[in-house]
């Protein structure tokens, strides 16, 4: 008797990524909603539905201000490069939206000039006579 054992068949193609998944994909990544990403962005609701559906393609500044909103790499997101993190064109494990990065890093350093400053927060004990 010969091999009984049939070939194994070769596994269906995984399609390519489009940008417009990638789109998705970043703004559920960041958290954000549609509307949450128009009022980051100034690109209104329906656009981004658009963009997101494949209708429309977006331009490369709307990608900017898109990969600049979810915090993901611009190249990662037109579909150019990898991530800013690694290779196979994943996303970073934790990306943080710069809506919500640029005020605690703002603050950050305000609190760490005060102090090199030598000026510290004032309390009800400190205007005793």
């Amino acid at each position: 008797m010969g091999n009984m054992t049939e070939p194994a068949s070769p596994s269906p193609a995984i399609p390519p990524e489009t940008t417009a998944d990638r789109l998705r994909r970043a703004r559920r990544y960041a958290g954000l909603e549609q509307t949450d990403l128009a009022d980051l962005t100034g690109i209104s609701r329906a656009t981004i539905s658009n963009y997101e559906r494949g209708e429309t393609a977006p331009l490369k500044p709307y990608l900017k201000l898109w990969a600049d909103a979810c915090g993901v790499d611009l190249d990662w997101l037109s579909g150019t490069g990898p991530t800013r993190r690694g290779r196979n064109g994943r996303l970073p494990r934790r990306a943080r939206p710069a809506a919500v990065l640029t005020p605690l890093l703002t603050a950050a350093a305000g609190y760490l000039m005060l102090l090199q400053l030598g000026v510290r927060k004032r309390s009800p004990a400190d205007s005793r006579p």
